[in-house]
């Protein structure tokens, strides 16, 4: 059945930075953040949100992490110059200096969320989970961030203390993003049982989470997500990757 969609849903892009290398391809939305910018503004008139990605990741020394933080700052004035002030930014922890410094990485990504707040004041700061081994860092990091409520921070549900984190993440008032996390390795391996947890963990999350987001191309949970909780489609999104979102969206059966 190909049905309206009557869930919100945030469609994935990737803005190009200049320290990478060249990408093409369906998943990109072109080689720089005006060609991101143009896309979320196409998305925006079918009545979907955009999470712009800057691509690179893992800042090699303080200037590189510098640069990749003003490069997102200048794409947050860019988005509120245009109107786009519902438009998620997504960070890597990486990204901004974390492999570097532990501070260095609390400067960047203050910086972003306090800006992020006065320029995109309907929009988040989507923290990605990245590999497991930053998961402490990046948890201590986002409590001592509590005072932006922009933060959405990513949890990735292949681990088996994913659920214990997921519930302090929630207790302490931080939006969550979930994710599978199958481009890293966890000690939850099966699909069947990601599934399962996964979906214990969006209906924690819908009763008790705060603007979560679930990011997914799982169709069965997809249908799942949207046969069940379709009536409460304002209290949740669904991220979808650019270039699968539109056969994704005709093969799910979201109501109206």
């Amino acid at each position: 059945m190909e049905a309206g969609m009557g869930i919100k849903k945030a469609i994935g892009l990737a803005g190009f930075y200049l320290l990478a290398d060249a990408i093409k391809g369906r998943f990109v939305a072109g080689p720089s953040s005006e060609d991101a910018v143009k896309q979320a503004k196409l998305l925006k008139q079918r009545g979907e949100k955009s999470v712009i990605n800057i691509l690179g990741e893992h800042a090699k020394n303080h200037s590189e992490a510098i640069e990749f933080s003003c490069q997102t700052i200048k794409l947050i004035r860019t988005l509120a110059k245009e109107g786009l002030t519902d438009v998620n930014v997504a960070i890597k922890p990486s990204q901004l200096g974390l492999d570097v410094a532990e501070y260095l990485y609390l400067k960047n990504i203050f910086n972003i969320l306090e800006e992020a707040q006065i320029y995109l004041p309907g929009a988040f700061v989507e923290i990605d989970a990245e590999d497991h081994s930053y998961r402490e860092q990046a948890l201590r990091i986002a409590f001592n961030c509590q005072s932006f409520p922009n933060q959405r921070l990513a949890c990735q549900v292949n681990r088996r203390d994913a659920y214990k984190e997921l519930v302090e993440i929630v207790e302490a008032g931080i939006p969550v993003r979930l994710c599978k996390g199958n481009a890293y390795p966890g000690d939850i391996v099966g699909n069947k049982e990601l599934r399962k947890v996964f979906l214990e963990m969006v209906i924690y999350l819908i009763e008790k989470g705060k603007n979560p987001a679930f990011a997914t191309h799982d169709l069965y949970i997809l249908n799942f997500i949207a046969n069940n909780f379709y009536h409460k489609s304002d209290k949740f999104e669904l991220e979808l990757l650019m270039g699968i979102e539109k056969n994704l969206s005709r093969k799910a059966e979201f109501r109206e």
